[in-house]
């Protein structure tokens, strides 16, 4: 009787996860808007692109929707976690690049609400795409 209600327990939450969809984004459920972008940033990526984002599961995607490599995006994942997510931080709120990224396309992938800070860069990013939530840009520092 316990094995029975153990099991009917477990078919009951699987079923009522899996049945409703997920109202938030989330690197379990990737919504038509990220699977677009990603699909896009894909296009535009190669071996030698580094990929930054502003919003983590972006990031944390583009390690296995993408040839990309991202820069950060979790950190667990991430070498070197706490000095890349501290240059990204910095790139974001100053405009100026890591000098690792020296010889490397960087695909950015924004939410529309923090991309103002674009304005700090003396070189402006490439548009390459945009959606509801998400502008792609690619940038080239050191030229």
């Amino acid at each position: 009787v316990v094995g029975a209600l153990f099991l009917m327990d477990n078919f009951l939450w699987i079923t009522l996860h899996t049945a409703a969809e997920p109202k938030v984004a989330s690197p379990t459920y990737i919504t038509k808007e990220q699977q677009q972008v990603l699909n896009i940033l894909s296009q535009q990526s190669s071996n030698e692109t580094i990929i930054i984002s502003n919003d983590n599961t972006i990031a944390y995607l583009s390690a296995v929707y993408t040839q990309g490599v991202p820069w950060y995006s979790h950190p667990f994942t991430t070498p070197y976690a706490d000095r890349k997510k501290s240059a990204q931080q910095l790139f974001f709120a100053t405009g100026i690049p890591d000098s690792s990224w020296k010889g490397h396309d960087i695909n950015m992938v924004l939410t529309l609400q923090e991309a103002s800070f674009l304005r700090n860069f003396k070189q402006q990013p490439a548009k390459i795409f945009s959606t509801k939530n998400y502008i792609l840009y690619t940038y080239r520092p050191f030229l």
